[in-house]
């Protein structure tokens, strides 16, 4: 047993003192053999795991499911739908006329490629019949602050944010997964 200080109280019965600190006296019971010899088994199975894991991730047969990818819209894709949806050409919306129509539909062009793409306000005005950056930033604005043609207080305003939120559920669910 070792020394205790004079200093130190004595430890309670049942425990001895070890290091400046009180332990109890019960020795750790032995692991039985029979407790050994399942973690061996359970650890080799788990190596045959292992092993077989890595050797499917090498054969390329271990693919992510596909709905994990990210999907990818492109603004074609969107000019395209945007186009049928509203009746009208690529030609109109890239064209320079300002006939209200027309706004709204570049409109809802502009805020979809901006929304759903990862595409940059200039590249999007060079899709939109080559528009300055300023004009992308300003129908995002619009859209943002739902004023002119996107206000909630109209009809037009109303049916334009319809029209936009059909045409947003349409174009994700027939994305592309990214395959980069």
């Amino acid at each position: 047993m070792t020394k205790i200080p004079n200093n130190v109280i004595k430890p309670p019965p049942g425990y001895e003192y070890v290091q400046q600190r009180s332990v109890p006296l019960i020795q750790p019971k032995p692991i039985e053999d029979n407790t050994q010899n399942r973690i061996a088994i359970l650890e080799r199975k788990l190596d045959k795991i292992l092993d077989e894991l890595r050797v499917l991730k090498k054969q390329q047969k271990y693919k992510p499911k596909i709905s994990n990818k990210a999907k990818k819209i492109w603004m074609s894709d969107i000019l395209e739908h945007v186009c049928d949806y509203f009746s009208v050409t690529p030609t109109d919306i890239n064209s320079a006329r300002r006939h209200a129509e027309l706004v709204r539909v570049r409109s809802v062009y502009i805020n979809l490629c901006h929304e759903l793409t990862t595409a940059s306000q200039p590249a999007i005005g060079r899709m939109c019949g080559n528009r300055d950056h300023t004009t992308v930033i300003h129908h995002i604005k619009l859209k943002r602050y739902k004023s002119n043609c996107w206000d909630i207080r109209t009809n037009k305003g109303l049916e334009l944010w319809s029209d936009f939120s059909e045409l947003e559920s349409k174009l994700k669910a027939e994305a592309q997964p990214d395959n980069e």
